[in-house]
């Protein structure tokens, strides 16, 4: 009988006396099977989200690597070297040199799962328990075989798994339905359980659109949205709850016939509607194109709601008025489980003036959100323009709730901020068609890059003022921007920018020249910078300006300001 035998010595794990994998800082432990092994890991900190150490493979020719892309769907990635294993890989197969295979599987013990990822010139295991109140620091998080064929590896790993955790059964052992027999991979049109018939039964992402009216959507209807009927894989769940083809309007509010939304207790569509069009479908066509899998809509917006709607405390208070609870019976109904949310909010609450409380209110939301609904990517868009008499109080709450967005990502996991700013209305708020259109593809590209964890989007990085070198009488602002795709741009000459003395008020224009040098922005002021250092700096000043900065991605720079200017004085920068 061959012998196997698996042993730990030195920061290397040892296969009959063979070096399999070496400066393995984090190695604690081998607990060999009769063909494989289970190996426990340790790292000097506790966290929720650990990294361990398995360090260099030795004698490898080529990698086949079996990792998670999206929630719900796996790829593979080949590769000649280990520095081919991507993030979230949770199947490993190695061929060496003399021709025998390693198949390495990450694994769960009772307080963290592992993925394997190559980072740092090593390869590594990262533990995550699912909760930041739950830390570790060590954790049984890998199964290891070596042999001739990998196919029999694969079973015998699938069995000495299954005796250890003894939390499955394998399904050569399993006992299916005779109608399995005649499911497809992904999508299947009817399933009858117990005489009772399922339909329509699709296996893709599945999708949350919340906020209020520009997610709603208000643009008006095209030809194409009226003569569109839909596609079979794409679909959108109604405020009836039922599943159809995807078409404008989404929201359609009178489906739910008051249950929440009291005030729009209609029998059908309302007379002479001729808008309806948001991003939410285009995103799905999207995302339909970049996954190739099925896309669902769980539609929840509501135009002209205010945090006073959708604070989840609300579903305790007055459940009758609550989207919040609307949204979670929805999610619930659906199997709680989706991919990503795409969150519209802020115009209500500036027009209430409710600017000081809103960043509580959609930190307490995100919170919420992760707690109930899962972990995922959420994509917000900050605020655009709105054309609308100066009533007291509005420019500030509208523009301070444009900045609380703007720098909401460092206080919130995954989450990603878009520009509404540069995008066309078709009425004095609400965005066109075009404009939800062009939305909705930007959302998609960034939620698919979030996915893989590689979604970067232009921010502001940092402001100096100094005096012009060339001229007593001018300074400058350099504006520079991190996370630029490409270079920033603009249609024509550089707009958007604004220089005033007062806070959310118009004052004495000093700006009078805007030049694009790469990932920065040079202004050119009137007056020293003595003379300035007290004023304020804005991108997106007021409810209705004109701005046209992006980066080569078609990314619009999001709107800040004020800041004040004496912050960050060349000095002040040194």
């Amino acid at each position: 009988m061959a012998e196997n035998i698996w042993e730990i010595d030195n920061q290397r794990l040892l296969f009959n006396h063979n070096i399999v994998l070496y400066d393995a800082k984090s190695l604690k432990e081998c607990t060999s099977r009769a063909s494989g092994a289970f190996i426990s890991l340790f790292s000097a900190e506790e966290a929720s989200e650990n990294f361990y150490s398995l360090g260099k493979v030795s004698s490898v020719s080529r990698i086949m690597c079996c990792y998670r892309n999206n929630p719900f769907f796996m790829s593979v990635a080949f590769g000649d070297n280990i520095s081919a294993v991507k993030s979230e890989t949770l199947c490993l197969l190695i061929e060496k040199y003399d021709g025998r295979y390693l198949l390495l599987l990450p694994i769960f013990d009772d307080k963290s799962r592992g993925a394997l990822k190559f980072t740092d010139d090593e390869l590594q295991i990262v533990g995550y328990t699912g909760c930041k109140e739950i830390n570790v620091s060590t954790g049984r998080l890998l199964y290891i075989i070596e042999g001739n064929n990998p196919y029999k590896m694969m079973d015998i790993a699938a069995e000495e798994i299954r005796e250890e955790i003894n939390s499955f059964e394998l399904r050569v052992n399993k006992i299916f339905p005779e109608y399995f027999n005649y499911l497809g991979w992904c999508t299947w049109n009817t399933v009858v359980v117990n005489e009772e018939k399922f339909e329509d039964i699709y296996v893709g992402d599945v999708w949350l659109l919340a906020g209020q009216s520009n997610m709603q959507g208000v643009g008006r209807f095209r030809n194409y949205d009226l003569s569109y009927r839909g596609e079979k894989d794409i679909r959108a769940f109604y405020m009836d709850n039922k599943w159809r083809k995807a078409h404008h309007p989404l929201h359609a509010a009178w489906l739910e016939k008051g249950s929440i939304h009291m005030e729009d207790n209609f029998e059908s569509v309302p007379e002479g509607r001729y808008t309806g069009v948001g991003p939410g479908l285009m995103f799905a066509q999207c995302m339909k194109e970049k996954t190739g899998v099925p896309q669902g809509l769980i539609c929840s917006a509501y135009g002209g709601a205010g945090f006073a709607y959708w604070a989840p405390e609300v579903e305790n208070t007055n459940p009758k008025m609550s989207l919040y609870l609307a949204m979670k019976k929805r999610f619930a109904t659906n199997g709680k489980h989706v991919a990503g949310m795409l969150w519209y909010q802020g115009c209500a609450d500036a027009f209430s003036c409710e600017a000081d409380k809103f960043e509580e209110r959609t930190l307490a939301f995100y919170k919420n959100i992760r707690n109930y609904f899962g972990k995922f990517p959420i994509v917000q868009f900050q605020i655009g323009r709105v054309v609308h008499p100066e009533l007291p109080g509005l420019v500030e709450n509208w523009m301070r709730i444009r900045e609380i967005q703007r720098t909401m990502n460092k206080k919130a996991e995954d989450l990603y901020t878009l520009s509404a700013i540069n995008k066309t209305l078709d009425d004095l708020i609400h965005l066109s068609s075009e404009s939800a259109d062009a939305l909705g593809k930007e959302a998609a590209d960034v939620m698919f890059e979030a996915l893989k964890n590689k979604c970067m989007l232009p921010q502001l990085e940092n402001v100096c003022l100094y005096n012009d070198p060339k001229s007593p009488q001018i300074s400058i602002v350099d504006v520079r921007f991190k996370n630029v795709t490409g270079k920033l741009m603009s249609n024509g000459i550089p707009a958007g920018f604004y220089v005033s003395e007062n806070e959310y008020k118009l004052g004495s224009d000093v700006l009078f020249k805007t030049e694009i040098h790469g990932d920065t922005v040079s202004l050119s002021l009137w007056g020293t910078a003595e003379e300035n250092a007290n004023k304020y700096l804005y991108y997106g000043f007021g409810l209705n300006p004109y701005c046209n900065l992006t980066d080569s991605a078609k990314h619009g720079i999001l709107c800040f300001g004020p800041l004040k200017l004496s912050e960050y004085a060349e000095d002040n920068n040194e």
